[in-house]
């Protein structure tokens, strides 16, 4: 279980163990004053598991994007994706590679190619998530030849 701002997400841990060190570390944190002791203490990415509700406790992260990450960990139906917009695969971009999720990282990159995203917009993202220069060269390449056009 785990526990995203207001809302309790009764899932399996396995993937979420399986295919990320962040989520090892996070599980063995266990009280929701280890958390705050850690967020205090400027650690990023912590999160911690209350014993009281039993739920794996996330901060800092809103539950419509945690649903977003399990939609690809966890799809609701095996083979479908329920993620079709920009801001659907951005937000699981942004998760997996906050905690770690290597080929969930690859996949949203991948759908985000397929995307006809605003140069600007694009390069934000990629800086934001570390994407590889490569991915968003095409977006450098429009931006600079639109400022030699004006400049």
């Amino acid at each position: 279980m785990a526990q995203v701002e207001d809302v309790l997400f009764k899932v399996w841990d396995g993937p979420f163990r399986r295919h990320s060190d962040t989520f090892c570390k996070m599980y063995s944190l266990r009280t929701r004053s280890d958390l705050e002791a850690a967020a205090a203490a400027g650690v990023t990415d912590a999160s911690g598991y209350d014993t009281d509700a039993g739920a794996l406790y996330i901060p800092n992260v809103t539950a419509d994007d945690f649903e977003r990450l399990l939609w690809i960990l966890i799809p609701p139906v095996i083979g479908q994706c329920k993620a079709h917009t920009i801001p659907d695969w951005s937000a699981i971009l942004a998760l997996s590679t906050q905690w770690g999720f290597h080929t969930t990282r690859a996949v949203a990159l991948r759908e985000l190619e397929e995307f006809d995203i605003e140069p600007v917009r694009k390069i934000v993202l990629a800086q934001r998530c570390g994407a590889p220069p490569r991915w968003a060269a095409g977006a450098m390449q429009r931006c600079a030849h639109a400022r030699r056009r004006c400049g």
